[in-house]
């Protein structure tokens, strides 16, 4: 390995070297965000799988990296995770299931809407 773990610049990286990062097998620490640029990390890791990388306050980053960097087992774990069949390359490239996942979501918030619910969080 080049590089065993990616610690994401907080508040901000470049997207693109997260998405590159996991298509090379290599798990990315993140923390959520307040504003689109910093959650689309966030994205990436829930579309693939690994949740658990995605922290919720700067406290448990700090804690996670720790974690991963001190215990090789749990690193290999999500590493694994991430490099089962490639999957995370299909799943981070498959444009139609992106494309139905979508319009699933678009049908969702509209459903709500048309409903006079209040919009949340929609999850496919």
């Amino acid at each position: 390995w080049i590089s065993s773990l990616i610690v994401k610049k907080i508040p901000k990286c470049i997207v693109s070297y997260s998405s590159d990062a996991l298509r090379m097998g290599v798990p990315v620490v993140t923390v959520r965000g307040k504003h689109y640029l910093s959650r689309m990390t966030e994205s990436l890791l829930r579309a693939v799988g690994v949740d658990e990388l995605v922290s919720k306050n700067l406290k448990d980053y700090e804690e996670l990296v720790v974690e991963l960097t001190t215990n090789s087992q749990k690193l290999k774990k999500v590493r694994k995770k991430l490099t089962n069949g490639r999957g995370v390359v299909k799943r981070l490239l498959d444009t139609k299931a992106f494309v139905r996942n979508l319009e699933s979501a678009y049908r969702i918030v509209y459903e709500r809407f048309l409903r006079g619910e209040k919009q949340g969080t929609v999850q496919i």
